[in-house]
């Protein structure tokens, strides 16, 4: 699927935040999590600043990292690449 041509994902009503899914750590990109049927999704940004927004490459590094440790034969965890449009809030 061509992610440039994909409908985005509206996520603006997800509250955002550092710790979002963590066990009482801080993290530097932004998380949230959403079930969808039933099935709950953990998502997460790359750089958030209030003067740029989104920015970087962060997403993009660790899928790509993912399925090169899947194809070499290690057991990591799935993800996906989402257009999405999005709100930080504070």
């Amino acid at each position: 699927m061509d992610i440039a041509k994909e409908k985005p994902w509206d996520l603006r009503d997800l509250v955002w935040s550092k710790t979002a899914g963590s066990v009482a750590t801080d993290g530097v990109y932004m998380k949230t999590e959403l079930t969808i049927g039933g099935v709950k999704h953990y998502l997460k940004l790359s750089n958030y600043d209030s003067y740029r927004g989104i920015y970087g490459h962060e997403s993009i590094n660790e899928f790509i990292a993912g399925r090169l440790g899947g194809l070499l034969g290690f057991n990591v965890l799935g993800g996906s690449l989402k257009k999405s449009l999005v709100r930080i809030e504070g």
